[in-house]
C-alpha cells in the first residue's frame, strides 16, 4: 500500500488488525476493521482481544466492527480502498460476497487469497477441503464477478507476501518463545493448553494477564 492520505479504508477479515493499523500509519483518514469476532463467544476462533490490545498499544483510532462480509451494505457510505484478506476460501457464497465488496467500494478493491490454480483462463470454482461448504475460486472467477459488478479494470498479480508481513511486523515488537511453551486460546485461559513445537520468534500484538499474543498462534506465558 502506498500513501493513503485522505482516504476511507475498509479491512474485511481484519483478524488482529495488522492491515488496518498499517493503513492508518500510511495516512488513511478513516479505517474500519471488520470481521466476525463474536466478542461474547468463548469459542471464537479469532483473537478479538489482540486487536483491542494492539489498538491501545498503537494509540490507534481505527473502528472495530463485528460483522460479516455479506452485511457490508449496513456500513455507512462507501470506501476509497477496500482490502479483503484470506476470506473468500471460507465462504459458501463467494459471488454474493464480491457483490457486497463491489457495492461499498468507490475506487480500489484488493483481494488477497489462496486461489485455485485450475480451470486455465476460464472462471472456475472448486469445492474446498476445509469444510463441505467452502469453495476455492480461481482468479478468473473473481475477475468475472468484479466485471459483472461494475469494475472497469481488474488485474491479477502475484503478491510479495513476505514484504507485506515485514512491513506490518515493523509496527510491533518481536518475542522469542521457548519450545514447548503453553499456548492458550485467550489471555485468561487456565485449561487445555497446546504446546509449541520448536523455538519461534514471532510478532506480538498485545499483552494481558501475564501473557503475550503471538501473531496467528495464540497466547503464551511471558
Amino acid at each position: 500500500m502506498g500513501d493513503l492520505s485522505g482516504k476511507r479504508f475498509l479491512d474485511v477479515g481484519s483478524n488482529d488488525g495488522m492491515i488496518s493499523f498499517l493503513a492508518e500509519k500510511k495516512g488513511a483518514k478513516e479505517v474500519t476493521a471488520l470481521d466476525k469476532y463474536d466478542f461474547n463467544s468463548p469459542t471464537s476462533r479469532l483473537s478479538d482481544g489482540a486487536i483491542f490490545l494492539a489498538k491501545e498499544h498503537l494509540n490507534s483510532k481505527i473502528e472495530i466492527v463485528d460483522s460479516s462480509v455479506y452485511d457490508l451494505h449496513r456500513l455507512k457510505g462507501k470506501y476509497d480502498l477496500v482490502f479483503l484478506g484470506d476470506v473468500l476460501v471460507w465462504l459458501d457464497k463467494p459471488a454474493a460476497a464480491i457483490k457486497e465488496l463491489a457495492d461499498i467500494c468507490s475506487d480500489t478493491l484488493i483481494i488477497k487469497d489462496s486461489f485455485w490454480k485450475g480451470g486455465g483462463r476460464k472462471a472456475g470454482l472448486k469445492k474446498g477441503k476445509i469444510t463441505p461448504f467452502v469453495f476455492m475460486p480461481n482468479p478468473y472467477f473473481v475477475k468475472d464477478e468484479l466485471l459483472k459488478n461494475g469494475f472497469r479494470k481488474v488485474e491479477i498479480v502475484k503478491s510479495d507476501s513476505m514484504a507485506a508481513v515485514n512491513e506490518m511486523a515493523a509496527l510491533f515488537p518481536l518475542v522469542k518463545v521457548k519450545e514447548g511453551a503453553c499456548l492458550y486460546a485467550d489471555p485468561f485461559s487456565k485449561t487445555n493448553p497446546q504446546h509449541l513445537e520448536g523455538n519461534t520468534t514471532t510478532i506480538v500484538t498485545g499483552k494481558a494477564g501475564g501473557r503475550v499474543y503471538l501473531k496467528l498462534k495464540g497466547w503464551v506465558d511471558e
